[in-house]
Order: structure tokens, then C-alpha cells, then sequence
């Protein structure tokens, strides 16, 4: 696709784990989201990890709780929502006119599959770090509900920016599998603890910059995992001596799902 002139150059550069170094291209990314991070009043930079056919969901995230017109927190530009999404070398003309209509879509080129979770986690710190530093980063997935004004009312007494942490719901006595036949195998290799390191769940957490830094610091000392929650806010967030902090009556994850008609909704 042909890369307009409202995205900025093409970012180069490399992660490098103890067994392996990923490299990788962030082949898009919108002048409006460097503009926002660049004008100093943004404290949380909301990441969605997304996958790249995920267009109708994004959609609804713009329309709901990402929803600018409705979130004081979106219109102060004290945040700013982001989508981050694989396969940048290769997407479709759908894709492509989402990201040239909204401008708010972070296109690294990697193959964007499960394996793949804990790469998309590493450039949500890298981006943090280098192209939009900020106090606080939530990591949240696509499938993930945010009331962002109700987080930033309660920021300042909640979460403490000075501190190396992880806010989430923990995760204690974990053991790894070892069937080769699961997606969350984990080999002696990679981890050879009988329990893994206190993690939070990985469809939401806010980290400190302070953690941001301490993260990515840390990955060269360990072996590539590719169980992203438990590697990077378990084992990496250890070593690194980052706290995870928890906080489970902010981040749930019991709640009932259910489909609603048009016509369940007042006033239709």
C-alpha cells in the first residue's frame, strides 16, 4: 500500500531476548498520534492489541468507550487510544482505507498470530518508551471494555507513577503445561520452575514508564517465552524487580455476556 504523507517515516530496530533477537518495522505510524504524545498533556497512552481483520471490532471501540465525543478524558487529550496491529507489509484495501480514515492505527510488519503475543507486547514498550513516553501505559485487548474517564478520575490516588509497578489482577500458583500439544506449552528450556512468578492477566494492566523502562531493560536477560502474561509481567517483571500489584475489583473479568436487539434499547 502506499504510505501517505500524514505517517511518518518508517521505524527500524530490534528487541533482542536471550535466545533470539526479533527484529522489526513499524511500517505506519499517523502523524496525529505523534502529535498528541509530542504536546505534553498526555498521561496514559491506551494500546489495544488488535489483530489486523478485527476491523469491525475497532469499530465499536471508536464507537463506544473510545468514543472521542463522549470521553472527556479523549477530548483533553490526557489520553489517547491506539490500535496496534501485525501483518504491516500486507494488508488489505479494507485495512488500509481504516487506517487512512482514522489515523489512529500502529502497523508493525511481523506475522500477527498467537506465537506472536508477546512480540506485540515488547514494541506496546518500545512504542511507549521511544515514540510516546508517557506516566502510565495500559495494554489492553481487543476484546477488553475501558471506562477511561472513570480511570483517570481515580488515577492520582490509585496508581503512583514514582514507583516501578504493574496494576492488574495477579495471578498466583500458576504452574506452566507441559503438553507440547497446548498453545501455552512451556518447555524446561524456557521456564524450569515447578510454579511461575505471581503474573497479572494479560487482557488488561496499566503499567508505571518507570516499569516500561525496567521491562525492557530486562528482556536480554531471559529466554523467550511465548506465554506472554506469564513471561513478561511474571518472569521478566521479577527479575526486574517490578511490582504487580493487585487490583482485582478494577480489572474483571466475570462478567455475564449478552446480545441485546435494537429493539431491547430505549427509545427505538
Amino acid at each position: 500500500p502506499v504510505i501517505r504523507s500524514y505517517f511518518q517515516s518508517i521505524d527500524y530496530g530490534a528487541i533482542s531476548f536471550k535466545d533470539v533477537t526479533l527484529k522489526f518495522n513499524i511500517s505506519q505510524f499517523p502523524e496525529e498520534i505523534s502529535k498528541v504524545c509530542a504536546a505534553g498533556n498526555l498521561t496514559v497512552l491506551v494500546v489495544v492489541q488488535s489483530a489486523p481483520a478485527s476491523i469491525k471490532i475497532r469499530d465499536v471501540i471508536r464507537s463506544t468507550w473510545a468514543n472521542r465525543s463522549v470521553v472527556a478524558s479523549l477530548q483533553n487529550e490526557s489520553a489517547k487510544v491506539v490500535f496496534l496491529i501485525g501483518n504491516g507489509d500486507v494488508l488489505s484495501k479494507e485495512q488500509q482505507k481504516e487506517m487512512d480514515s482514522h489515523r489512529d492505527i500502529i502497523s508493525v510488519v511481523t506475522e500477527d498470530n498467537y506465537r506472536n503475543l508477546i512480540f506485540k507486547s515488547a514494541l506496546t514498550l518500545h512504542i511507549s518508551q521511544v515514540r510516546c513516553p508517557t506516566a502510565f501505559l495500559l495494554k489492553v485487548d481487543e476484546d477488553v471494555v475501558l471506562n477511561i474517564d472513570r480511570f483517570m478520575s481515580g488515577i492520582e490516588h490509585t496508581f503512583f507513577g514514582e514507583s516501578s509497578a504493574i496494576y492488574c489482577k495477579t495471578w498466583k500458583g500458576a504452574k506452566p503445561s507441559r503438553d507440547t500439544k497446548k498453545a501455552w506449552f512451556v518447555s524446561e528450556y524456557q521456564f524450569r520452575g515447578r510454579t511461575f512468578p505471581e503474573y497479572c492477566a494479560g487482557p488488561s494492566y496499566v503499567l508505571t514508564s518507570s516499569a516500561v523502562t525496567s521491562l525492557l531493560n530486562s528482556l536480554h536477560n531471559f529466554n523467550l517465552m511465548t506465554v506472554e502474561d506469564v513471561f513478561m509481567t511474571g518472569i521478566v517483571a521479577q527479575g526486574a524487580g517490578v511490582k504487580r500489584i493487585s487490583m482485582k475489583s478494577r480489572f474483571k473479568s466475570n462478567y455475564t455476556v449478552k446480545n441485546y436487539k435494537k429493539s431491547d434499547c430505549p427509545g427505538e
